[in-house]
């Protein structure tokens, strides 16, 4: 059955207000690490940025998603980005997959699973490599 469980623990609780104390600065890094790989990886063509068509509003990166062109095999990038130090990982599978939600998907969904076969997130958490070790792994990569 499929049921709902928003509660959140005290110890999430805690991290969560701790984070908050710091927003600000959490953001502007990960907004700073998007536009250092959209300027690594400016030139690839086998990789799409998510697109920015808001207006008149700001713009949060929590994650850097990228697609890879279907030349690629996006589990075989992915683990030499592992090799190499940068835990990148793959976007969640489709929840019309999942056999719990089967009974909701009435129409087939290629679209999502078209992205979920070709999308992953680059790393933007706060323990991040320094960027020029970034840099010099994504630029062997390319």
């Amino acid at each position: 059955m499929v049921g709902y469980n928003y509660r959140m623990t005290n110890l999430q609780a805690a991290i969560g207000v701790a984070q908050l104390e710091r927003i600000d600065e959490i953001l502007t890094n990960r907004k700073f690490y998007e536009e250092v790989y959209k300027r690594i990886l400016k030139n690839n063509i086998e990789i799409q940025f998510q697109k920015n068509n808001l207006r008149n509003r700001k713009k949060i990166t929590w994650l850097t998603s990228v697609l890879l062109s279907t030349s690629f095999n996006k589990d075989e990038y992915i683990d030499k980005l592992k090799k190499n130090g940068i835990d990148a990982r793959p976007f969640f599978y489709p929840l019309s997959d999942m056999k719990i939600y089967e009974q909701y998907s009435k129409r087939p969904t290629p679209i999502t699973h078209e992205i979920s076969k070709k999308g992953f997130n680059l790393p933007t958490y706060e323990n991040l490599k320094s960027i020029q070790d970034i840099k010099n792994i994504l630029n062997k990569l390319i």
